[in-house]
Parts: structure tokens; C-alpha cells; sequence
């Protein structure tokens, strides 16, 4: 396994993101895991659920140095979301996997013939670090057809102590890579999506991290087909799961404030917008995000929508 080191400092801890080599089990995979750096305390806990559909994992414990943390990973086919936070001297990592087997056929073009396709995923969220030498941290990687990774890009964000302060590396957003595969011929997807919160104590302070609300990964689609370098205008797309790879991940109509669950911060957003009624009123929200049915305005219509969002939870 190869980890990037976040930090260089007197104090023993690497902050690290580590994602290993892809292998593939065509089953999805949330993982929590909690490691303290003292002793004392619950200990680590590292919890690992798969499953070939929806799956999630949380854990949570304490450690030495008064430390405490805990991580949370949702996945499902097309999207993932994590959190994590740790305090004291405390690495709190969340895991998501969701993998495939896709067929691309398209009529007329005979079974093996040499095609490439661009595909997406969109990464958003929000990383905080705010005392001692911590950070906190996303990373994802990606691959369709097997073999290397077409894809690997992450971020983070270092605590005010921490040099290089605040946020670098990739921003988020939306990514694609265009890669090569065969019509009628099975091929595998992978799709791999960490977060970390890791904070380290400092002669001024105790550490403190946290991805929090969460960091969020979705599908973002196939388009762009192409047989031996020429458009193909229609294909099909089977996968061993059922879900259409070719379409984005369905949006969550519910999610007002885009942290990938439904809850009372939603809700406390939607009466406000309730009350305005206009989406064309200038004190509506840019994008009118509570108007879920799209007519323009933010009624009892968009209340049935929001409550049916609400007792499911998670997005999307």
C-alpha cells in the first residue's frame, strides 16, 4: 500500500491518505476506522460492512491523551458519503467503495470491436482542521476496464499550525478520464472514496479535525462513446447490479443544503423559502433550491416532496 504523507513534524504521527491496490468483488463497501495514538481509553475500532447494494459503517471510541473521534461511511451504487472528526491526538478515517461489472453494446457494432467512453465523478464537501498539528483530508481513485487507476486526485485542509495552513491540492468538483474498452465484452468499475480526519496534539494545544458535515461523491455518468474513433449515437449499457451507469446519479430533492442527508437543517431552509412562496422574489435563495417539483414557486406541493425526503434521510 502507498500513502501520501500530509505532515513533517517532531510529533509521532503520520497523517496520511492511504488507498490501496483496486481489487474487485463486484459488492460495495463502507468501512469506519478509528486508531488513537496513546493508549488508554476504548482502543481502535476498525468496522467493515459489504454488501451488493446499499451499506454503511460507523465507529467511534477514545484514547490517551483525552482523545476521542469517530467516522461514518455511506455507500451505494453511484454515491458515497463520509465523515469523520478527531480531537486530541486521534486519526478518524471513513472508507467507501462501490464496484461493478458494466457491458457496452450498441446495434450494428459486432461483439469485441474497439471502442473508448468518458466518465464522471463529482466530489464535494467540506474539511476543517482548527487546532494543533492536524488536517483533514479526501481522496479519491477510480478505474474502468481494470488494470491502473484512471483516476486519483485529493485535497486537504491543514490546521492554522500546520504549514502550508488551509486547503491545497485538487479542488473539489467534477472529474472525468476517457478510457478504452470492447462492445459486448463484460469489464469492471471501481470506484474508491476516502476521507480522514487526523489531529495531532501541539505545544500550544490539543488537536482537532473533522470532515464534517461530510464529503460527498457522485456518478456523474457515460457519454461520449465512440467505435474505432467514431460517435456511436445509441448504446445500451447492463451492469451485474442493475443500475444505469450511463445517467448521473439521481440528484436528492430534498438536500437543500448539499450534505448529502435530509434533516432538520434542510427543513429550517425550506420554511424560510416556504414563507418567501416566489421563486422570482429577490430574497429567494439563488437557484430557488427549496422549489423541489421545478413550478416556480415553494408550496404545499414541495412540503409532500420534502417530507417523503425526509423520512428516507440519506441521500441520494
Amino acid at each position: 500500500m502507498i500513502c501520501r504523507p500530509l505532515i513533517r513534524n517532531a510529533v509521532p504521527l503520520c497523517l496520511s491518505l492511504c488507498i490501496g491496490p483496486h481489487t474487485m468483488a463486484l459488492t460495495n463497501q463502507a468501512r469506519a476506522t478509528v486508531s488513537p495514538n496513546f493508549s488508554g481509553g476504548g482502543g481502535p475500532v476498525d468496522i467493515i460492512h459489504t454488501n451488493a447494494g446499499a451499506v454503511d459503517a460507523s465507529g467511534s471510541t477514545t484514547g490517551g491523551s483525552n482523545s476521542s473521534g469517530d467516522a461514518t461511511a455511506h455507500t451505494q451504487y453511484g454515491f458515497i458519503r463520509l465523515s469523520a472528526h478527531a480531537i486530541g491526538s486521534l486519526n478518524a478515517t471513513a472508507t467507501g467503495i462501490f464496484q461493478d461489472s458494466i457491458t457496452i453494446t450498441s446495434p450494428g457494432i459486432p461483439t469485441g470491436t474497439p471502442g473508448t467512453l468518458t466518465y464522471g465523478v463529482a466530489v464535494s464537501g467540506t474539511l476543517n482542521a482548527s487546532a494543533g498539528f492536524s488536517a483533514s483530508s479526501w481522496g479519491l481513485q477510480t478505474d474502468l476496464g481494470g488494470g491502473a487507476f484512471d483516476m486519483s486526485h485529493s485535497g486537504r485542509s491543514n490546521s492554522p499550525e500546520l504549514a502550508p495552513a488551509g486547503y491545497s491540492g485538487d479542488p473539489f468538483g467534477t472529474y472525468s478520464s476517457t478510457v478504452a474498452f470492447q462492445f459486448g465484452i463484460a469489464t469492471t468499475l471501481d470506484v474508491e472514496f476516502r476521507a480522514a480526519a487526523q489531529a495531532a496534539n501541539s505545544f500550544s494545544g490539543s488537536g482537532a479535525a473533522a470532515v464534517d458535515p461530510s464529503v460527498i461523491l457522485t456518478w456523474a455518468g457515460i457519454h461520449d462513446v465512440k467505435a474505432n474513433g467514431t460517435p456511436v449515437g445509441t448504446f445500451g449499457i447492463s451492469s451485474g447490479s442493475g443500475t444505469n451507469w450511463a445517467a448521473a446519479a439521481a440528484p436528492c430533492a430534498g438536500d437543500i443544503n448539499n450534505d448529502g442527508q435530509v434533516d432538520d437543517a434542510d427543513f429550517v431552509l425550506f420554511v424560510a423559502a416556504y414563507n418567501i412562496l416566489d421563486c422570482a422574489d429577490p430574497s429567494m435563495p439563488a437557484g430557488c433550491p427549496s422549489d423541489l417539483n421545478a413550478d416556480g414557486v415553494v408550496d404545499d406541493a414541495d412540503f409532500v416532496v420534502f417530507v417523503a425526503a425526509y423520512d428516507a434521510l440519506v441521500c441520494p
